[in-house]
């Protein structure tokens, strides 16, 4: 501590010691070029020894605190009186002055004057604020702002948070986090002479209840740039997060159950939370895309079983040909376990396989011998669509050549050739079947289908040939042949018999039999009239069928290919040929008999 005057020199150091120069008379100031620091544990000794011839007085100095002025400011004054150049002592409390009073003598041992006062005026130096901790708290997504030189404080009066600075940051240390104790996407800054704090992400794991802190370091300073160092702890409240559901992908094939747990790869930022606390709450939609029937399931089921999904596609997708894909999407919700809620969705991609054609042979068929047939296997199905199906017939144990189409027509030649030929009394029956392929590569599809064909013996085609007029008693001879669908009927023997000469004749014994080739029937009609001649032929298996001919007896019967009149039945010369008009030619006429 040092202070100057023209009167007083004081060495430095503690016991100060104040040397008059000369004698003093009157008032002097001292001026400290230190502050005292204005608190009541500050002592000030002053020792008052002048270069004088003086006795100094016994006693301890009295001291007097009084007001005075200094510049518009009330400062506490402590006044020392003292005799005969001495004074010391502690004034106490806190003082901004101290005045020292004396009386001394001069050299020549006269008493100059009652009392001599010595004015010391202590001037204050800065004083280094001091930084109060702070404290705070938010929440884990909420920026904060911290006013944390409000509390701090200055022992010069004139030194207050309005004239301290913030200047820096000088450390952040989290705790409490999973990650490093550093701030990430969180900051920390100086913004307004007040410490801006937010959280960013970086606290998202806290769950609801979960509490991290962040401590800062800082460091302040007064106007005057004395420092000081404090530390502001924010705690960080924890919120419950919402989960977030991730879309799934799934794949199976057309008529295979698939379980899918979605919530398996759902996240959720609370480090307490996981797909092992986490709920399927619903199912919120179903969607179907690449199928011809629709945009909903109709025999499949989407459900939530134990916190999954199954997925059951039935019959919905057998359409799908082999490598055919259709889709289902299933929209989700899930929920943490304090009820914050996420939706997704499911995407199954559903991969057709081949489905076996179902054939159909149609049938039973029924003909008789000498049809041809339409085998018809239009009723096979295949439920997957665009499949190319080829139908390979096998009929009566002989295959045919494949064919694209569901029909086939074959003639009765070709029947016969395939061994069908020869309807019995009872149908035979003959095997069909139809084998149908699909053109599936890896697993080609294939089925048969068999029915039967029936045969019905056909009654032969009967023919009867002979003149068309002839004369009583006349022996007329009639052509009688067949004709039979069946080779084998045509190559065994026939019945021909007269059912009818028309005439009222009994044509029992007219019965004969013969190949198809036929046979010769003879008849002489005795009456003049018409005729119908009815023949009946019958194969060997039953079958038969009638012809009619019709002839006419007639008297005279002009043949004009020989110009030869026949006559007949003429019994007396009262009777008489008659020629039609228009004739002009001449004409012999012979009469027999």
């Amino acid at each position: 501590m040092f202070f100057t005057n023209t009167d007083l020199v004081v060495n430095s150091g503690s016991g100060n010691v104040l040397t008059p120069i000369g004698n003093i008379s009157g008032q002097t100031t001292l001026v400290l070029g230190q502050m005292i620091v204005g608190v009541g544990a500050d002592t000030i000794n002053v020792w008052i020894n002048p270069d004088l011839v003086a006795n100094p007085d016994p006693g301890v100095p009295t001291y007097t605190n009084s007001a005075n002025d200094f510049a518009d400011t009330i400062h506490r004054v402590a006044v020392v009186s003292y005799s005969n150049g001495g004074a010391n002592g502690d004034p106490g409390g806190i003082i901004d002055a101290v005045l020292v009073a004396d009386k001394f003598e001069d050299v020549t041992g006269i008493l100059q004057a009652d009392d001599a006062t010595v004015s010391i005026t202590v001037s204050g130096i800065n004083d280094a604020p001091v930084a109060v901790d702070d404290s705070d708290s938010t929440t884990e997504n909420t920026g904060i702002t911290v006013d944390v030189l409000a509390n701090d404080t200055d022992v010069d009066t004139d030194d207050g948070p309005a004239n301290f600075s913030l200047d820096s940051i000088d450390s952040v240390v989290v705790s409490g986090l999973s990650i490093d104790p550093t701030l990430v996407t969180g900051t920390v800054s100086i913004v307004g002479n007040q410490i801006q704090f937010t959280p960013g992400t970086d606290f998202d794991e806290l769950d609801d209840l979960d509490v991290a802190t962040v401590t800062i370091d800082y460091t302040m300073s007064d106007d005057l740039g004395a420092t000081d160092t404090g530390q502001l702890v924010i705690t960080v409240n924890g919120l419950n997060d919402a989960p977030i559901a991730v879309d799934d992908m799934f794949g199976t094939s057309e008529n295979t159950p698939l379980t899918v747990d979605v919530l398996a790869n759902d996240t959720d930022v609370d480090g307490d939370d996981s797909p092992a606390n986490f709920s399927l709450d619903s199912i919120d939609s179903i969607v179907v895309a690449g199928l011809t029937t629709g945009a909903s399931l109709v025999a499949g089921s989407v459900v939530i079983n134990a916190g999954q999904i199954d997925f059951d596609p039935a019959t919905d997708f057998d359409e799908l040909r082999e490598g055919a894909t259709a889709t289902v999407t299933v929209g989700y919700t899930m929920s943490d376990d304090q009820g914050a809620t996420s939706s997704a969705t499911l995407t199954i991609t559903v991969t057709g396989v081949n489905d076996q054609p179902v054939a159909d042979a149609g049938g039973p068929y029924m003909i008789s011998e000498g049809d041809g047939i339409t085998l018809d296997a239009s009723a096979t199905t295949d439920v997957d669509l665009g499949d190319f199906l080829t139908y390979t017939w096998t009929v009566n144990g002989n295959a045919l050549a494949p064919t694209t189409n569901s029909t086939l027509n074959l003639t009765w030649s070709q029947l016969q050739a395939l061994g069908i030929d020869d309807g019995l009394p009872v149908p035979s029956s003959f095997v069909v079947a139809v084998q149908v392929n699909d053109d599936a590569i890896a697993m080609p599809g294939s089925d048969t289908a068999t029915t039967s064909i029936s045969l019905s013996n056909s009654a032969p085609a009967t023919s009867i040939a002979g003149p068309a007029e002839t004369v009583p008693n006349n022996p007329v001879m009639f052509q009688v042949a067949a004709d039979d669908p069946s080779d084998m009927d045509d190559g065994s023997m026939f019945r021909y018999r007269v059912l009818s000469w028309g005439d009222g004749s009994d044509p029992t014994s007219d019965d004969d039999m013969g190949p198809m080739s036929g046979v010769t029937l003879t008849h002489a009609f005795e009456a003049f009239g018409t005729y119908d001649v009815v023949v009946e032929v019958t194969d060997k298996d039953g079958g038969s069928a009638l012809a009619t001919h019709t002839i006419t007896i007639s008297p005279v019967i002009y043949d004009p290919t020989r110009d030869v009149i026949q006559a007949g039945g003429l019994d007396g010369v009262d009777e008489r040929i008659v020629f039609s008009a228009g004739i002009h030619q001449s004409v012999v006429v012979t009469y027999q008999g």
